[in-house]
């Protein structure tokens, strides 16, 4: 009985597959004698010069099966199949016999779609056919063919499951055609929708916004079930059946979405890497989920790891105030993953609490740079006036609701906020860049480095100046600012190994060179000018620290090593990773499938490992016991949390270690399983 109905619904489907077919056939003629028409002036549409029949057949033709041919046929075999026996008469005369409602419905389910996939397949074929003829494929192959059917199948598949609902429901099947493309773009469109408006309600790349509507892909199939299977065998209330469930989808595709997006944002912001800044003082610290806080994160407390508050993504610039009561965050988090068109200011207090009330940005610009000064805050403003890009120094007084502008702008993104100076000052580096080449080069010129004074409200200096070959960093200032770390430009064309450039601490009065210092790439400004770095000469790596009168201290030495030094945030300790050094280019490679450098316990190759910190002031190195990580690019890595506790991170952990407790971990996020 079965075969016998699917062979009726096949025979009633053979006008709409043979017009498909023949569709996909003429489409192809029909491009080039547009293009032909068109070449010569005759179409109301434009005049084109000339044209390419491969251009044709290997770019128009594919995406017009995918975004017409194919969606349409779906539509209408849909229609067909369940609409076109009500819409002739006969629907009550064949429910009137001894077979199934649901053996009807299937019967109409496997006609229609072996008919679409049939149509799909043969007007593919008559594609390739005249691709083919008109010449080898493009640089890019048949790749865009590929793509292209992949989305010309799922559209179809999408109108021929609306057509199949709205034409259960309703009478006629030009109705069911109309409907059925407003019903089968729901969730495509839903999808875009939710996915702009809430982008940051994800997990890793899969956005709930995007994954939640397509529940109502099986929940129209199953509104056709009942709506044609169930009830009256007159067909009475299927209409009420089918549309119920259908609107029942969707309203539990948005309480669902409400319900999982929060949770979503939290467990997005505890996977990959994590960031963190610390104040000076400690006390709490902002972990931000990945590695730039985009994720949003959490304000922690240090003493006993408990997360405080989450703030929802997306956070930019995050700035403590030396003695952890306060914390600045540049934030354009909305609820359930949204986010505001424009970042504001939040400030919040050591337990996680609102501290003040948050500040807009100045004008229509947004702020990404921060740096506190006693109460007062120091940022760098984007503001976008008419077709012009300025930069410039705004400062935020202390309680204040209004950023006070200090009259230092530049156009361009080519400002940068440096460290805040012992005396409350805030540096500020600023890139002479020429204009933008057709290449996309944009060429130096050179940099200057100016002080914000937070009190008087203005940009003073130039201190220190720097030729077209030389360049410094945001960190290369000493903390009282008398001296600079300056380093050699290299060549335009020329790429040398950065670690390899010559640098020179300068004297920012005199900018004459301190002698016999030259510290490398990795050198860090310690309290008191003190300047430490580490310098390998042969196969020996030494870590030094050095003042500015020229006296040097050699810490230790490693024979074939990897040091690796983080400053505190007092500057007054430093901690140091001692890793084997890595195989030297030409080494013989490992075994295949194997990374001889990801791959080996650390205690298996050539050269110590060890991690402690230095205690600057006391000389004294407190050592940490085993090392954090016994292998090589492993994702592990130590920042430091507050002046006299570690950060432990890895892939979805963060965990914090005194430097009196060694060894002793508080998990703010993971466990130590997850270490493992």
């Amino acid at each position: 009985m079965f075969r016998a109905l699917v062979w009726k619904e096949w025979r009633q489907l053979g006008l709409v597959r043979w017009g498909g077919i023949a569709l996909g056939a003429v489409l192809p003629l029909a491009f080039l004698a547009g293009a032909q028409l068109a070449s010569h002036g005759l179409l109301p549409t434009g005049t084109v010069k000339e044209y390419s029949s491969r251009d044709l057949m290997y770019e128009l033709l594919p995406a017009g099966f995918a975004l017409g041919l194919w969606p349409l046929i779906g539509l209408l075999v849909a229609s067909q199949a369940f609409g076109g026996d009500r819409a002739a008469g006969t629907e009550n005369f064949l429910l009137e016999r001894p077979v199934p409602r649901a053996a009807v419905w299937r019967a109409r389910l496997t006609a229609s779609i072996a008919s679409l996939l049939l149509v799909l397949v043969a007007t593919a074929a008559v594609g390739v056919m005249f691709a083919l003829l008109s010449g080898p494929p493009p640089q890019i192959g048949w790749t865009r063919w590929l793509i292209l059917s992949g989305l010309g199948l799922g559209l179809a598949l999408l109108a021929w499951i609306g057509a199949m609902l709205a034409a259960t429901l309703l009478p006629s099947p030009l109705g069911a055609v109309l409907l059925g493309g407003v019903v089968g773009g729901v969730p495509a469109l839903l999808a875009g929708q939710m996915t702009a408006a809430f982008p940051n309600a994800r997990y890793g790349d899969l956005h709930l916004g995007m994954a939640l509507p397509w529940i109502l892909v099986p929940a129209y199939v199953a509104a056709s079930f009942f709506a044609a299977s169930r009830g009256e065998p007159a067909g009475r209330g299927r209409v009420r059946r089918g549309a119920g469930i259908a609107v029942g989808a969707l309203a539990a595709v948005i309480v669902i979405f409400i319900a999982a997006a929060p949770i979503a944002v939290q467990a997005h912001a505890r996977s990959g890497t994590h960031g963190l800044t610390a104040s000076v003082g400690g006390g709490s610290a902002f972990i931000g989920g990945g590695r730039f806080a985009s994720a949003g994160g959490w304000i922690a407390d240090l003493k006993s790891g408990k997360k405080l508050r989450f703030l929802a993504p997306w956070v930019g610039d995050v700035s403590w105030k030396d003695d952890g009561s306060i914390v600045a965050v540049v934030a354009s988090g909305g609820p359930l993953g949204s986010e505001r068109e424009r970042a504001r200011l939040e400030f919040y207090a050591s337990d996680g609490t609102p501290a003040r009330p948050e500040v807009q940005p100045p004008d229509s610009g947004f702020i990404f740079g921060l740096a506190w000064s006693g109460d007062d805050l120091v940022g760098l403003a984007f503001d976008m006036e008419g077709h012009q890009d300025r930069l410039g120094v705004v400062v935020l007084r202390g309680g204040a609701r209004d950023w006070t502008r200090t009259g230092f702008e530049r156009s361009g993104g080519d400002l940068r906020l440096m460290e805040r100076l012992d005396d409350g000052r805030v540096a500020l580096l600023n890139f002479d860049l020429g204009d933008r080449a057709a290449s996309g080069y944009v060429s130096y010129r050179g940099s200057k480095i100016f002080l914000v004074n937070p009190k008087l409200g203005k940009v003073e200096g130039p201190i220190f100046e720097l030729s077209s070959n030389e360049i410094t960093s945001e960190t290369g200032l000493s903390p009282s600012g008398r001296f600079v770390v300056v380093s050699e430009r290299a060549k335009e064309g020329a790429t040398p190994n950065d670690l390899d450039r010559p640098r020179f601490v300068r004297d920012v009065a005199t900018r004459q060179s301190a002698p016999g210092l030259a510290p490398s790439a990795r050198a860090q400004w310690l309290s008191g000018d003190r300047l430490a770095w580490t310098e390998t000469r042969s196969e020996a790596t030494s870590l030094i620290v050095a003042s500015m009168d020229g006296s040097q201290n050699v810490v230790r030495t490693w024979s074939h090593a990897d040091v690796g030094i983080v400053a505190s945030p007092d500057r007054r300790a430093i901690f140091v990773s001692v890793l084997p050094q890595r195989p030297k280019t030409g080494a013989a490679p490992a075994a295949e499938g194997t990374s001889a450098v990801r791959d080996t316990p650390m205690a298996s190759r050539e050269g110590a490992f060890e991690e402690f910190v230095y205690l600057v002031d006391e000389d004294r190195i407190v050592s940490l016991g085993p090392p954090f990580s016994d292998r090589l690019s492993d994702q592990k890595y130590t920042l430091w949390a507050g002046p006299k506790t570690l950060a432990r991170i890895a892939p979805g952990v963060v965990a914090l270690e005194d430097l009196n407790a060694p060894g002793k971990r508080r998990f703010v996020l993971g466990s130590e399983s997850d270490l493992r």
